[in-house]
């Protein structure tokens, strides 16, 4: 599947070309299925996003009531930690916007094993889509978000970590590298990102240049090494760009 990329001038179009695309987004999914579902991502990037899809005359245009909310990944830290994507989302869009409690779905870190923790989660999501759209053993979400660190990683799906590896779960424990700030992840699998029906990546700085390039080379390699490259959903895949230098990408 070809990506379509959106180049960016800055910060400010970045937050407003993908705002934009999530609203215009979500009223064509409630308009024809009644509801929208959308896969948040964690770390910094989208916080921009979530603070424009909140002002109020971009938040009046979003059916809040037939959207449904879910997380990629998270760090397994209490929710109002400081390093919880929870938190961040919460803080920067939900708290700001007419969503029901009921459908916002938070993966759960208050209690047992990071391992427990992605059982319970997938049990969530398993209830929710029991009468929803499924691409073979794994749920159709409309729109999963994603960003992409530095080493090519999605969700917390790690180069080399065997959460690449499962195939049947729909989401697992993973764990970062020594260098991240929390170790222990919960994060859903490859196969559910790629049964989805849109990915969109959210990626800044032009510290991601490099990575970027190497994810559209090996896009058309059989053997794949970077998570982010071995993204693949089945209608739309759609790169968001601060950068606009256009030859960013070319290869």
């Amino acid at each position: 599947m070809k990506p379509r990329i959106v180049y960016c001038n800055g910060t400010r179009e970045f937050a407003k070309e993908s705002g934009d695309f999530i609203r215009d987004l979500s009223a064509k999914c409630i308009k024809k299925e009644g509801r929208f579902t959308i896969m948040l991502p964690g770390g910094s990037t989208p916080e921009t996003v979530f603070e424009y899809l909140a002002l109020p005359e971009i938040q009046k245009a979003i059916s809040w009531n037939s959207l449904f909310v879910f997380w990629g990944d998270e760090r397994y830290v209490p929710s109002d930690h400081r390093d919880s994507n929870y938190r961040m989302a919460q803080r920067s869009l939900l708290s700001k916007v007419p969503i029901s409690e009921e459908n916002i779905f938070r993966v759960p870190t208050e209690a047992g094993t990071v391992e427990e923790a992605a059982v319970r989660y997938e049990k969530t999501l398993r209830k929710f889509f029991s009468k929803g759209p499924m691409c073979g053993s794994f749920p159709v979400y409309d729109l999963i978000l994603l960003g992409m660190g530095r080493d090519g990683h999605t969700a917390s799906l790690y180069p080399g970590n065997i959460a690449l590896k499962e195939n049947e779960r729909w989401v697992t424990a993973a764990r970062a590298p020594d260098s991240a700030p929390v170790k222990k992840r919960i994060t859903v699998t490859l196969p559910l990102i790629n049964s989805s029906a849109r990915a969109c990546f959210l990626v800044t700085g032009s510290e991601k240049k490099e990575i970027m390039r190497e994810v559209f080379k090996e896009k058309s390699l059989k053997e794949k090494k970077i998570p982010a490259s071995m993204v693949n959903p089945k209608e739309e895949i759609i790169w968001f760009t601060d950068n606009s230098e256009k030859d960013i990408l070319l290869c």
